[in-house]
């Protein structure tokens, strides 16, 4: 009984963390804010992964730190139109960006392209205004 309870903590305590964004604005070398906001990932689940947003025109680049980093690609898909980009392979630095995106909120959409399901962070830099 104590095992079931103490599972039931700990699985509802890691799903408050893993839908929780972490966001911050740090200043870049060139003096220009930049806003990051950080998310935990998996593929295959069904989920969106994270989200940037922005009242005006921006550029957003995304990092992903997971395993099978080589087989990820990303696409942005616009909240409220429900259009959404191509999937975009990640560089060997495990980045990817998209520039001169419309005004609006976006969600991310995290795969691979194989077998390999896997989960990581995924960190959005831009928007988040």
């Amino acid at each position: 009984m104590f095992k079931k309870c103490f599972a039931a903590f700990v699985m509802s305590f890691a799903l408050v963390f893993a839908f929780t964004g972490i966001s911050s604005t740090v200043f870049a070398d060139d003096g220009t804010i930049q806003n990051i906001r950080a998310f935990q990932f998996a593929t295959g689940d069904g989920q969106w992964d994270g989200y940037v947003s922005s009242s005006s025109p921006f550029d957003v680049n995304i990092e992903v730190d997971a395993p099978y980093a080589a087989t990820i690609m990303v696409r942005l898909c616009n909240a409220n139109t429900g259009n959404c980009t191509k999937y975009k392979w990640l560089t060997q630095a495990n980045r990817t960006e998209f520039l001169s995106m419309l005004p609006g909120t976006y969600y991310g959409d995290i795969i691979t392209a194989g077998f390999n399901e896997t989960s990581g962070t995924v960190i959005y830099r831009g928007g988040f205004d």
